[in-house]
């Protein structure tokens, strides 16, 4: 995309953003094409560093990534980074006295409010100065995208090219003036007036590192992604971490998908070899696995580390787990694509008709206390604790915090997701806004989704190790309490050492009935008219264009030709704290499917054919399926499915197997009660299949006002 007339010109500035790295950099690759001199220059934007969603720590990474470019820079071409801090409009004014005329070259990005004013206000300037502005396209967002049904023909178009190499010659545009050569020096947070950054653990900016932590997950860390990238423990480890990388483009999305597709078209070849030996395997070529480099964090264990032991190359896990990884990769665009084509979504509800639901109900102490990691919830605290010591939590963690904002607290979800902005590394806008919104339930089309503190506690860190380091106050707190220690005994409570409502609160809320309200407040929304015709045009502009994959034709004939008895009278319907975040809270990155999230970004929206008129609700294709019951007995061994990009993670009732969740992608998940109590799941496409199905035999399980927990789940 280009701005400005038409220049004979023979020198370009370079406009540094989100992309400090030489590889696939395509405004450094034309210029070089160009044979142009050129000035590569970061601006340090007040409007920027003053931003409420700005954190020291983000600087710090910026400073770092421009020192590594800046070395890479001087030692292949002799060309430095420029750096002046001020306005963007009056700093291309200094350069334009300074040097004359030039073109300018950056790259297309989704930013906030005060960002998308400043871009503005430089076209502007550009238009009066008769410079021509050029932006390329980096995240595979389209700009000014007239239709979502193109978006992936032109996704698959930027991705499937190949990267870019770094520029084969580049020269520097020559200033005669001392204040305007490239130090490699870099402002400190004192010269910007901004604290001392308070992060222990965080990891180092720079294309370096980010390349060496990308081989190392393809090579080493990723062998157990899809079940590791779930629990905060080890998830450390086992998500990419790529997240901060990409979100400040120390490296490309175009070259992480890029090397994830060499590695699976590898791991395939080398299985399809395999195949053929009549079962005779090869010893696996350790030495194929990516060197060993320095690490990528600072502080102890705030993250993973490019070394580690030796991986099969070629183990059996590598195939699932780099294609998810892949898949989740695709998320990150889809949903910046979102803000991208709706900026208002950063500070207004997607869906307009909630508005009013939240806002008169703000307690500050409740924001108080989940900003402090105060809940009195220890997977709630440990996880906000966790972000204030190193700006990283897996997404299952982060969508489990914004369950517990929008949901047990009932807080409006914009002054939360500034607070987030600000603790993330990784804070990308198109992403966080997007998701934020997701997670509180107010885009319209998604459903509400509950996560229970106990639980995320229980499934994901098994033995209290997570807690009790970041909640030190129960760190001797016995293992049958620590996930729920307001209940302990009082003399329990005095051996341990942590006296509730003294060292450590009780919760400030009961979980069940908060949430139970809450929905109930939401469902009364969702299901006005108003709410459901907007809706509609929600799905139309932002909905996931992914055709359903035909997996559960013909189910609820199958399934009711099953034989059961009738339901005792006295079975209870309401949904007990397992059920509840299996079923509504658990489908957290199902839009992620495929995190990132993870880290890379970090869940989706509905497919629009499950939004048409009852006769399309019918339409299912043949498919092989366990059965309800078998599905809810397989669901707590199977691993989670949850989403790393960005961030994260998703699974609407903890999987049935990896086969099951395939099945369930693209689905509805309802919840209900069978004979005695049994947990069944049933796969539908929709709310009105929920509330048809035969309730002689499956009772399914609503809110007090009536509403089936029912899960819309979207692919893209």
């Amino acid at each position: 995309m280009a701005s400005g007339a038409s220049n004979d010109v023979t020198q370009d500035v370079i406009w540094l953003k989100r992309d400090f790295r030489l590889a696939d950099h395509l405004p450094l690759h034309h210029a070089g094409l160009s044979n142009h001199r050129v000035l590569v220059l970061y601006v340090y934007e007040p409007e920027v560093i003053e931003a409420e969603e700005f954190h020291p720590a983000h600087l710090l990474f910026i400073n770092k990534s421009l020192q590594d470019l800046h070395g890479r820079l001087m030692q292949q071409y002799g060309v430095g980074v420029h750096t002046r801090v001020g306005k963007a409009t009056d700093v291309l004014g200094e350069v334009l006295a300074k040097v004359g005329r030039f073109r300018l070259l950056s790259h297309h990005e989704t930013p906030v409010a005060t960002q998308r004013a400043r871009n503005t206000a430089v076209r502007e300037w550009c238009g009066r100065n008769n410079i021509r502005w050029h932006e390329f396209q980096q995240t595979g967002v389209i700009p000014d995208l007239s239709s979502r049904d193109d978006r992936k023909k032109l996704f698959d178009k930027h991705m499937n090219a190949p990267p870019v190499p770094p520029p084969a010659r580049l020269s520097a545009v020559e200033i005669d003036d001392p204040q305007w050569q490239p130090t490699g020096v870099f402002p400190s947070l004192s010269d910007l007036g901004l604290p001392e950054c308070t992060f222990t653990e965080k990891k180092v900016g720079g294309e370096t590192l980010a390349l060496a932590e990308l081989e190392s997950f393809l090579f080493r860390r990723g062998v157990n992604y899809a079940k590791d990238l779930s629990s905060p423990v080890t998830g450390w480890d086992g998500c990419s971490r790529l997240s901060p990388y990409l979100t400040w483009g120390c490296i490309s999305l175009r070259t992480v998908l890029s090397r994830t597709k060499k590695r699976i078209d590898a791991v395939k070849a080398r299985r399809a070899a395999d195949s053929k030996k009549d079962g005779k395997k090869v010893a696996p070529p350790f030495a194929a696995a990516a060197p060993a480099s320095s690490a990528a964090s600072e502080g102890g264990g705030g993250g993973s580390s490019c070394s580690g032991p030796d991986v099969d190359p070629f183990d059996s896990r590598w195939g699932s787990s780099l294609s998810a990884f892949r898949q989740r990769l695709h998320w990150r665009s889809h949903f910046i694509q979102k803000m991208e084509d709706e900026p208002e979504i950063e500070h207004s509800n997607m869906c307009r008709a909630y508005d009013g639901v939240r806002e008169g109900e703000f307690d500050e102490a409740s924001f108080a206390a989940w900003c402090e990691g105060r809940t009195g919830y220890p997977m709630v605290d440990a996880c906000m604790r966790c972000l204030h010591q190193g700006g990283w939590i897996n997404f299952r963690m982060r969508a489990m915090l914004v369950s517990f904002a929008a949901y047990d607290l009932f807080l409006h979800w914009r002054r939360p997701a500034v607070f987030l902005a600000r603790l993330f590394l990784d804070f990308e806008p198109g992403i966080h806004y997007s998701q934020f919104q997701m997670q509180s339930g107010t885009t319209g089309i998604n459903t509400f989704r509950v996560y229970s503190p106990v639980k995320q506690a229980q499934d994901h860190d098994k033995d209290g190790t997570f807690v009790r380091k970041y909640v030190p106050e129960l760190a001797n707190v016995p293992q049958r309490h620590i996930y729920e220690p307001w209940k302990m005994p009082k003399v329990v409570q005095e051996q341990c050492g942590c006296v509730i409502d003294s060292d450590y609160p009780s919760p400030i809320v009961d979980h069940k009935e908060a949430t139970k309200a809450a929905m109930s407040k939401l469902g009364k929304v969702k299901r006005s008219v108003a709410a459901k015709d907007e809706a509609q045009q929600i799905v139309k502009k932002h909905g996931s264009r992914r055709k359903p994959n035909g997996r559960i034709n013909n189910f609820f004939d199958r399934f009711k030709k099953q034989p059961e008895a009738p339901i005792p009278s006295d079975q209870p319907c309401a949904a007990d704290e397992r059920m509840e975040a299996e079923a509504e809270g658990e489908m957290a990155e199902e839009e992620q499917r495929g995190e990132a999230p993870e880290d890379e970004g970090d869940p989706p929206a509905p497919s629009p054919k499950r939004h048409k008129k009852a006769d399309d609700d019918q339409r299912h294709n043949e498919g092989s399926l366990p059965s309800a019951a078998a599905a809810a007995a397989a669901a707590d061994q199977a691993p989670d499915n949850h989403g790393d990009p960005g961030g994260g993670e998703a699974s609407a009732v903890e999987g049935g197997g990896r086969h099951q969740r395939r099945a369930n992608r693209g689905r509805g998940v309802g919840v209900g009660v069978g004979v005695g109590g049994q947990q069944r799941v049933l796969i539908v496409q929709t709310r009105r299949q929920a509330e048809a199905f035969n309730e002689d035999f499956f009772r399914p399980l609503r809110t007090d006002d009536g509403t089936p927990l029912c899960i819309d789940v979207d692919d893209d």
